[in-house]
């Protein structure tokens, strides 16, 4: 036999880097949004079936949120691929799983998807997917999973941590949705927000599998301290790119480029029927054995790691906790969970590869191995590349947008003062807290801003000095 006749065996990719291959032939999105699209639809899927039995983490659920400028990035286009890809596995999934008409799998994708909402609106829609649906047969059949999907995830950010906000409240349920804990909310007594006879408990029990897939503008313009403080950030991973860090050698023409935007939604769906399905069929057919045998609803199939995972994870964790000690700084805080990532993202490449150990036994073990942990530790570092800059910049811009939200309101209340304009007395008084040299620079860049002008009123009385006053250039034309 010659060389010529040996056949050449096509590499077997990763699943996460197959989805990655063929998104990046038709879009020109940065690499980390389509790593952070693999990991999460192998989460928001077969992952829901695992737990841990060692690790002191409880699934492998994720929060992504990819950030960047708008446009360029195509982070619209990156949302629209995440969809197909999960949309159509889970889809599948129902159709198979539960017997159920592809119309009736659709309503529960459907249900699993949460774009915004108030504490009590998010609580609804999860109770109504996990109550489910009644079927063309007359059974109930409910969703397995839930996942935020917001395509604009900055504004409901700022809604999150305004005080006044219905949607106030919602970042710590979703710390609370990430870690599977039991949430029980209650509408107001007084009933400004229930309705006579409405039951005013939302009970969401242990176990909620929710994960999180989003996007946003500039991170530093929506992120606060207490997201950070409350635990939201570091749950979460954030892939921010600068547009220093694009390239127009990767840029493709608005007309595509190695294939149709067609063929590749066709290829991300084949790809779900062929590779992603039969992972999630096994796994729950391996689950429901267990949970058979056990009796036991809350058991999951066993996930282990070998020596040298363990050891990496181990130093980690201490590493990010002897920061802490030495700098209890923003951007330690937001590191603690370093290692929880580096073990979610390392099971979640296991299972991509479908690295289960025990055949059809369904007491055998999800092995993750030292490869999957580097792999996962290499994504997560380019992932996370401006993670303290995202960080560092949270107490500037707060401040920043504090100190934009005090000149407002000094323009509106020297607007209200009329032609008559308002004194520098009265506004001291109106910001009795400000030091008097940051008032007057503050009444200073609203004059280089032309929005407020300086004259002078006449002595009352017959009295010499004039008064400086500070009108709204509103009435500028009758100082003319």
């Amino acid at each position: 036999m010659t060389t010529e006749d040996v056949p050449i065996e096509e590499e077997v990719l990763p699943l996460t880097e197959e989805v990655k291959k063929i998104c990046m032939e038709d879009c020109d999105a940065p690499p980390v949004f389509f790593d952070m699209m693999g990991y999460h639809l192998i989460s928001s899927t077969a992952g829901m079936c695992f737990r841990p039995m060692w690790l002191k983490i409880k699934r492998p659920n994720i929060y992504c949120i990819m950030a960047s400028i708008p446009g360029r990035e195509r982070r619209s286009s990156v949302m629209e691929l995440h969809d197909i890809l999960v949309d159509t596995s889970l889809m599948e999934y129902y159709v198979l799983i539960k017997n159920i008409s592809r119309d009736d799998a659709w309503k529960l994708v459907t249900l699993s998807k949460i774009e915004s909402g108030t504490e009590a609106g998010i609580c609804d829609a999860i109770l109504e997917g996990i109550n489910g649906i009644e079927v063309t047969d007359g059974r109930k059949v409910s969703v397995d999973s839930f996942r935020f999907c917001s395509p604009e995830f900055g504004p409901t950010l700022k809604r999150m941590s305004s005080e006044k906000d219905p949607e106030r409240g919602v970042d710590s349920l979703l710390c609370k949705f990430y870690s599977g804990e039991a949430h029980n909310y209650r509408l107001n007594q007084g009933g400004k927000t229930a309705k006579a006879g409405e039951n005013r408990s939302r009970f969401i029990p242990v176990g909620l599998y929710f994960t999180m897939f989003s996007s946003m503008q500039e991170p530093q313009n929506f992120l606060t301290q207490k997201m950070n403080d409350i635990g939201l950030l570091r749950r979460t991973k954030i892939g921010y790119v600068k547009t220093s860090d694009l390239k127009m050698t990767d840029w493709k023409s608005p007309f595509g480029s190695t294939i149709s935007s067609i063929d590749c939604h066709k290829q991300l769906r084949l790809l779900a029927k062929k590779e992603i399905v039969p992972k999630m069929i096994k796994y729950h057919k391996l689950l429901q054995e267990l949970r058979n045998e056990s009796g036991c609803e809350e058991d999951y199939l066993n996930v282990d790691f070998d020596t040298e995972s363990r050891k990496v994870i181990t130093e980690m964790a201490r590493k990010v906790d002897e920061a802490l000690i030495t700098d209890c700084s923003s951007y330690n805080i937001y590191k603690q969970s370093d290692w929880e990532h580096v073990s979610k993202y390392a099971i979640l490449n296991a299972i991509s590869r479908d690295n289960w150990m025990g055949g059809n036994n369904p007491k055998g073990m999800l092995f993750v191995e030292i490869e999957d942990t580097n792999k996962a530790i290499a994504d997560l570092k380019a992932i996370d590349s401006n993670a303290s800059y995202i960080i560092d910049s949270i107490g500037k811009t707060e401040k920043m947008q504090e100190t934009g939200t005090i000149l407002d309101r000094m323009e509106s209340h020297i607007r209200r003062g009329g032609s008559a304009g308002r004194t520098r007395t009265q506004v001291a008084q109106r910001w009795s807290t400000i030091h008097k040299d940051e008032l007057d620079l503050k009444l200073l860049t609203l004059i280089d801003q032309e929005k407020i002008f300086e004259a002078e009123r006449p002595a009352r009385g017959g009295g010499k000095k004039a008064t400086t006053i500070y009108v709204h250039m509103t009435y500028r034309d009758e100082y003319e």
